[in-house]
């Protein structure tokens, strides 16, 4: 596929390299999926292109959303963001005195908020 083409000659190249996940916006207005299942198919899309870094044998970071390198986005609804930037402009918005960092880590995983 082009995408691994263009991470492995990126990496032979020596790039830094970052993540964009295009039409995020996708996976909930015509797929339809619940959060979990949304989550679950990024999740395999970055196992799948981490297994291309591993192949090539460098010491090159994975991709991480909490890490910073990987970007979710919506080109044709004009946003994109990474988990930092969207728990920074959380806290501003609601006006929450916490750590940005770490709320950002707490974006991503398999971890659930239970109201009870």
């Amino acid at each position: 596929c082009q995408t691994e083409r263009s991470l492995r000659h990126a990496i032979a190249e020596r790039l830094s390299v970052c993540l964009v996940i295009n039409k995020v916006d996708r996976l909930i207005t015509e797929l339809k999926l619940p959060p979990t299942d949304a989550y679950h198919k990024i999740r395999h899309i970055l196992e799948e292109l981490n297994t291309v870094i591993e192949s090539c044998g460098q010491d090159i970071p994975l991709f991480d959303p909490v890490a910073g390198n990987v970007l979710f986005a919506s080109a044709t609804a004009g946003w994109s963001f990474t988990l930092q930037s969207f728990a920074r402009l959380y806290t501003e918005v609601h006006q929450i005195p916490i750590e940005v960092d770490a709320f950002a880590k707490r974006l991503w995983g398999d971890m659930y908020y239970n109201d009870s």
